[in-house]
């Protein structure tokens, strides 16, 4: 390259112009290479051409780039054109090179803002030995990165699977607490109405032994078997005997007394087995109180195991979230970086292709011909076949 040309976003400012763009110009004169900004402000242009010492300014117009170029007698495919934030007719360029990632038309795109890095790109020497030697760099870097890419790409789809085991086992355990929940609760919706009947029945046995406590001190104290049997014999006599009428009425009227007695023994009886029953369905009652109650007991126990099981998978779920935390990043890192990686390969190789190209277009010197019919000549001596064009030029230098 014989011209370089600059956009000022790439320099600096008019107040303030880069350390890194003073080196950069200053290789690029020892090297007899031109220099030249172009800016939206003639004003700004001016000033970053004196502090630079730079050969060239000019402001952002149509055909700014083939004024300058036709200024300095140079050929557009021997400018560069450094841009920042705009083309600057960058399809005319010999080399285009932007450090605006989104910039298409460029030939290099710079990733970090060292205005130095673009030197290898300018001089032509490119060195072809250490572009190959970073690329080769890149290569590995590549095929390692994509190597861990892959390791975190598998380890997030182990730790997936495990979510969505663990995802599984927690729907089926709330399932099963649920259940366990709902059949624990109507089995104690059932206890407590049971409890109820049951303090039903027993709140009928208090009053029924109160009444039989108080049907008790109001009773004759005799026996109710005596009191039986001497109704009986008076019966008895009654219906046998022949005696005097006020003698009867004597024995009828004992007879009711007795009766009467003995109608209260009979409600003492009566109350006592009605107690009895009572009692009886009070405790199969609260039998049964204690079967649902176990049976509830069971269900809980079985609820608070489901959900046991549910916060142990949630902290199972808890750690995997957390690995994947720090999977993330670095897979998002490693991602940008082979990215990265892969964009610099890309321009190393542009890069090259173009040294390639222009070497196969600058006519060799006689010298550097003469060079390589010695070695075809070596070639030959050893008996290696040779080409039409290695004949050709073995006869030129009357080698043969």
């Amino acid at each position: 390259m014989k011209l370089v040309l600059f956009d000022e976003s790439t320099l600096g400012d008019a107040e303030s112009v880069t350390k890194r763009a003073k080196e950069t110009i200053a290789k690029l004169k020892e090297r007899g290479i031109k220099t030249g900004v172009i800016s939206g402000n003639s004003a700004v242009a001016d000033t970053i051409k004196k502090d630079l010492d730079l050969d060239y300014s000019i402001t952002n117009e149509p055909a700014a780039f083939e004024k300058i170029a036709k200024k300095a007698g140079v050929s557009f495919m021997d400018t560069a054109v450094v841009s920042g934030t705009n083309d600057l007719a960058f399809e005319k360029a010999g080399l285009r090179i932007a450090f605006n990632p989104n910039c298409k038309a460029a030939d290099v795109v710079m990733y970090e803002k060292d205005l130095t890095r673009i030197l290898p790109h300018i001089f032509g020497e490119l060195d072809m030995e250490s572009m190959t030697k970073e690329r080769d760099k890149l290569e590995l870097r590549i095929r390692d990165m994509g190597k861990d890419v892959l390791e975190k790409k598998a380890a997030l789809k182990e730790l997936g699977n495990k979510k969505r085991e663990l995802i599984q086992e927690i729907k089926i355990k709330n399932r099963e607490a649920n259940e366990s929940k709902k059949l624990r609760d109507e089995l104690n919706e059932k206890v407590k109405k049971l409890k109820e009947e049951r303090e039903k029945m027993n709140e009928l046995v208090r009053g029924l032994v109160a009444k039989y406590k108080k049907l008790k001190e109001s009773a004759p104290k005799g026996d109710y078997k005596e009191i039986q049997k001497e109704i009986n014999a008076m019966e008895w006599k009654l219906q046998t005997s022949v005696m005097e009428i006020k003698k009867e009425d004597a024995i009828v009227d004992r007879i009711k007394k007795l009766n009467k007695e003995l109608k209260g023994y009979k409600e003492l009886i009566e109350l006592s087995k009605e107690i009895d029953r009572n009692k009886s369905s009070s405790r199969k009652v609260h039998e049964e109180i204690l079967k649902l109650s176990n049976e509830s007991q069971q269900q809980h126990e079985k609820f608070l195991q489901a959900v046991a099981k549910i916060k142990e998978a949630e902290a199972k779920m808890d750690e995997l979230n957390s690995r994947r935390k720090e999977i993330d990043p670095a897979l998002d890192g490693l991602t940008e970086e082979l990215d990265s990686c892969v964009l610099k390969m890309k321009e190393i190789g542009k890069s090259i292709k173009r040294i390639e190209a222009e070497t196969e277009l600058k006519p060799k010197s006689e010298r550097e011909l003469k060079e390589e019919a010695k070695s075809v000549y070596d070639r030959f001596k050893k008996g290696e076949k040779l080409n039409l064009e290695d004949i050709y030029m073995l006869r030129r230098f009357n080698l043969v």
